[in-house]
Formats: C-alpha cells, sequence, structure tokens
C-alpha cells in the first residue's frame, strides 16, 4: 500500500461568477432559480487545510472546474492539478450543468492515478486519515449491504435516479449469486448492524438495490472505461443532458460496477463519517471533537439564516484550522 499513488479529485463551482450564471440562463429552459444550491459558505480553504493536516500522504489533487478558481488558490502548488470541464469533458457534452456529467468522464483526465478518491466540497477531514481508509490491498473500500430503493414524493428526481443506477447492476449482475460466492465481501461482520439489512433483503426473488452513502468515494479509474464499454449508449444519454433529468445515472454507477465484480475491501464506510445537515439545531463544534474521520455538512435547506449559519461555521473551522496551508497564496 505504501507504493500506490492516490489521488484526490473535487469538482467546484463559483455560483456567483456572473459568466457561468449568465452561460447556464442561456440553456435552463424553464428557468428556475435554483441559486440556493450554490450559495458559497466559504469553507473551502477549510478543505484544503484538513487535507494538507490529515492526509499529508496524497498524491495529487485535481481540482475541477468550469474555469474559475478561488481567488487565494496557490495554482501552481506542485501537488495542484487545475482541470477545466474543457480539457475533459468531450466537446458533445459540453458545456455542461450537470454533476454527472462531470463525474463520469473522470477517467478522461489526464494524469490521474488508477487509485483516486472523489470528494465533494462539503466533505471534510476532521482526524488524521490513512491510506488503508479509502484503499485496501489496492482495492476500493467500500460497504456492500442490499437496501431496498423508496420514492420520495415531493422531490423524487435523485430516488428515480438511483433506481436507474440500480437497475443497471440488476442488468449485469445476480446478486443471490454474487453473495453466495463472495460471502467475506457481502458478509462482512466488519459492516456491524448494518449487515442486518442484507439478512432480511436475501429471501427477495428480485435485486432491492444498494446502500448508497454520501462520503468521499474510493475509485479505480479504469472501472470507468469497463462501464462505458458495458452499455455506452445509456452513459451517452446521461452526459447528452445539460441539467439532471430523472433519465440519468450517476457516478454510483461506477461504485456499484466495482462492488459487482469484486473490487473492493470490506470496510465499515459509515464508521469512517458522519453526517449533517446546515441547521441552527446543529451542533458543529461538537462534531469537529469527534473520532470521525470525514465530516459531511450538507447544505439542503433554504429556508436558514444563511448569514448566521455562515458564520457559526466559519468560527468553527477557523478553531479547528487556524493555520493557512500550502495551497493558500500568502
Amino acid at each position: 500500500m505504501d507504493n500506490i499513488k492516490i489521488d484526490f479529485i473535487i469538482p467546484w463551482v463559483d455560483g456567483a461568477d456572473s459568466n457561468w450564471i449568465q452561460e447556464r440562463r442561456q440553456y435552463r429552459e424553464d428557468k428556475v432559480d435554483d441559486s440556493v444550491r450554490f450559495r458559497e459558505w466559504d469553507t473551502l480553504k477549510y478543505w484544503f487545510r484538513g487535507v494538507e493536516k490529515y492526509a499529508p500522504w496524497v498524491n495529487a489533487i485535481f481540482f475541477v472546474t468550469w474555469g474559475h478558481v478561488p481567488e487565494w488558490l496557490k495554482t501552481d502548488h506542485p501537488k495542484l492539478h487545475i482541470v477545466k470541464h474543457s480539457e475533459y469533458i468531450p466537446e458533445q457534452y459540453r458545456p455542461t450543468y450537470s454533476s454527472h456529467v462531470i463525474e463520469l468522464n473522470f477517467h478522461r483526465i489526464n494524469d490521474l492515478s488508477e487509485h483516486f478518491v472523489y470528494f465533494n466540497d462539503d466533505f471534510f477531514l476532521i482526524n488524521k486519515t490513512e491510506k488503508t481508509d479509502f484503499f485496501s490491498d489496492e482495492l476500493p473500500c467500500d460497504i456492500a449491504v442490499l437496501y431496498p430503493n423508496h420514492v420520495n414524493g415531493m422531490d423524487c428526481q435523485f430516488d428515480h435516479i438511483l433506481l436507474n443506477t440500480n437497475e443497471f447492476f440488476a442488468r449485469h449482475f445476480d446478486y443471490k449469486k454474487l453473495i453466495k460466492e463472495n460471502k467475506k465481501q457481502w458478509l462482512s461482520v466488519s459492516y456491524g448492524k448494518n449487515l442486518l439489512k442484507t439478512l432480511l433483503m436475501l429471501p427477495f426473488p428480485e435485486f432491492p438495490g444498494l446502500m448508497m452513502h454520501h462520503q468521499p468515494q474510493s475509485f479505480l479509474k479504469s472501472v470507468f472505461s469497463d462501464v462505458w464499454n458495458a452499455e455506452p449508449e445509456l452513459l451517452n444519454a446521461t452526459c447528452s443532458n445539460k441539467f439532471r433529468a430523472v433519465t440519468d445515472i450517476n457516478q454510483y454507477i461506477m461504485r456499484n460496477w466495482q462492488i459487482g465484480t469484486g473490487n473492493f475491501a470490506p470496510y465499515n464506510i459509515m464508521r469512517r463519517g458522519v453526517y449533517t445537515t446546515i441547521n441552527e439545531y446543529t451542533n458543529y463544534q461538537k462534531l469537529f471533537n469527534s473520532k470521525y474521520k470525514v465530516l459531511v455538512l450538507n447544505d439542503d435547506n433554504p429556508s436558514i439564516d444563511f448569514e448566521h449559519e455562515k458564520l457559526r461555521l466559519q468560527n468553527v473551522f477557523m478553531s479547528k484550522f487556524p493555520e493557512k496551508s500550502s495551497f493558500e497564496k500568502d
């Protein structure tokens, strides 16, 4: 494990960039105001501070962007690669405003290592990590647990996308056969109570779905090419959409393929990180002081007092990471 190179990849959007906003509006037919999805919490620099402090072993960081970069970012840092959409996403899919297109084409990024970890900009390292938190025996650490799909009646686009992704899995893999032939991976005691979910789902004749997690995801770059070769029409259809659509699949298709082909090492992801939403009831300090290695701060509440919560978050982040990282300009 000491010899393998592990890269991190993080996409970022400057939701306040007027050029990006104008370009996006040209393609947005419904003109829905979804600006809340892109409001800026000014926490990105703390992501870099966390990586430098708690994952100094990382080989390189690939910062994926439409074209903008934070003014404070030291773009000539030897570990930092700035990657524009135009540099790796095929021309027929550009411009894109769908994270699915950005994610599904990661394998086209030059110099990205075979072993890499995908971060969203709301995933933060808050305690020391090792390579073995993400890869074991050169395989991605992951959790294979059966979990029933569901559809939320209020906003079901994402649920449909998960259904599409799990349908793809069912077309290519016999889940009962997989479990029978790979018990150590599927029935690992390391999964803890999550193992019960699989055991309860086993009697069902049809594939119920896989449990998803919203945390840093370990990938093998070559798997992306394998999936594109398996169903190019499906991925082409998703990548042809400028915005997310209920007919899409997403990057979980790559993760699921790794599980289906046995290219993963059993690991209880849920013990590695903690997920919370940003709101006035969240005790940020308690979370930062926890033993978890990853903190996920999800912004999905448009009604919160944004400025108040932003100030609260900034204070806690500054307390946790008071010193600049080498990725920040002097």
